[in-house]
């Protein structure tokens, strides 16, 4: 039962799409940043305070590999600490405007009351870093960062609402997904259950099989043993076709009792075949 539960699993995340869209806030942001760059590896990150959302989003961004990382963070030793964790690079939080010429990504989560970086600010960086593409994750409540930003060429802003759309998007997707899903499940169940059901046939089948064989080898010996004349080439035919005689005489029973039916009583046919074929009475009896 555990090989097939983890058999069905995999056929579910491999011919359905429930796994493909992110349904966590941090790892939204992080598809959304992996779909704007392509390739993280490459990029660096500078994360704004230590909220608890934003180090997760790290935390998946390093899964892709992500080139460098940066902490900013009003108390410097709490920015040192979590750098640490990510083996990343403190910065003092004064520093974020000047970091901006050099990151890729920023996630920001503080506690502040305005925008920790303005329009003027990013403006100011991107005409030092060329206009290559700077992408905003701004987890805050209230907003971190100047959506204004979003008007700039190049420069792109997702807030805790953007995110949360994409979510609640994703969720309704895998959703749809489901209903794939549970049919392969449902399917599994009932092949399953088929199988668990002729387990309680396999030992009448071989008891039918073995006295039958028994019967015909000791019948057969019996003959033979009269007919001393024949070669061994004739005795063994005569084995084969005692075999399969007695082969064919139980082939419509046994397959009777291996087509299962759902809405039949199994064990009431495998008592009747048992009492036929006199399975539960010794031999000496």
């Amino acid at each position: 039962m555990m090989h097939k539960a983890f058999s069905v699993a995999k056929q579910v995340r491999k011919e359905t799409g429930i796994g493909d869209n992110a349904v966590s806030i941090s790892y939204a942001a992080i598809e959304l940043a992996n779909k704007i760059f392509s390739d993280l590896s490459t990029k660096s990150v500078m994360l704004l305070g230590a909220g608890e959302m934003a180090e997760l989003a790290v935390e998946h961004l390093l899964s892709h590999n992500v080139k460098q990382i940066l902490v900013a963070n009003r108390t410097f030793e709490n920015a040192l600490s979590l750098a640490h964790k990510f083996n990343g690079r403190a910065l003092g939080f004064e520093e974020r405007e000047s970091a901006l010429a050099d990151v890729d990504i920023i996630i920001s989560s503080t506690g502040a009351t305005e925008y920790v970086l303005t329009a003027a600010q990013v403006k100011k960086a991107m005409k030092k870093r060329q206009y290559r593409t700077l992408f905003f994750i701004d987890i805050a409540v209230p907003r971190d960062i100047d959506p204004k930003i979003n008007a700039l060429s190049n420069a792109y802003v997702y807030d805790i609402d953007d995110l949360k759309t994409i979510v609640t998007s994703n969720i309704q997707q895998r959703e749809q997904e489901t209903v794939k899903a549970e049919r392969f499940v449902a399917e599994a169940v009932v092949k399953f259950r088929k199988w668990q059901d002729s387990l309680a046939i396999v030992p009448t089948i071989k008891a039918i099989n073995d006295k039958m064989t028994a019967i015909v080898e000791m019948e057969c010996d019996k003959t033979l043993s009269h007919l001393s004349h024949l070669s061994e080439s004739d005795r063994n035919a005569i084995r084969r076709m005692t075999r399969a005689i007695a082969s064919r005489a139980i082939h419509d029973p046994i397959l009777f009792l291996r087509n299962t039916g759902s809405h039949r009583d199994d064990s009431l046919y495998l008592n009747v075949t048992r009492q036929l074929f006199h399975l539960d009475v010794s031999d000496d009896q």
